[in-house]
């Protein structure tokens, strides 16, 4: 059974991009764009990792793993955030919230 991953990213290129490369290596990969339906899809499909974008809609990225860390179904998900920002606030949140 392949490894299911849930992408969240708004930018449909990069999200396109993503999904492209890792089907092709065998994952089952599910997308959505906005930080709300992230955090619904996570708790339906339980997905094995979250790639997931800091600056999304709706709910920001960091606000969408502070609640899922804190969901007794999500909590241990595995989490890898993507950013193309640079500023040390987002990584010092992230690594609070257990994203090394």
């Amino acid at each position: 059974m392949p490894k299911k991953i849930l992408l969240v990213e708004d930018e449909i290129a990069l999200a396109s991009v993503y999904m492209t490369r890792l089907v092709a290596e065998g994952y089952e990969v599910e997308a959505v764009s906005d930080g709300q339906s992230a955090i619904t899809r996570a708790m339906q499909m339980q997905p094995d990792l979250i790639l997931l974008d800091v600056m999304i809609p709706k709910v920001s990225g960091i606000q969408v793993l502070k609640t899922l860390r804190g969901d007794e179904s999500t909590k241990n998900i595995k989490v890898i955030m993507l950013t193309a920002l640079s500023q040390d606030n987002y990584k010092d949140q992230a690594e609070m919230l257990g994203i090394s």
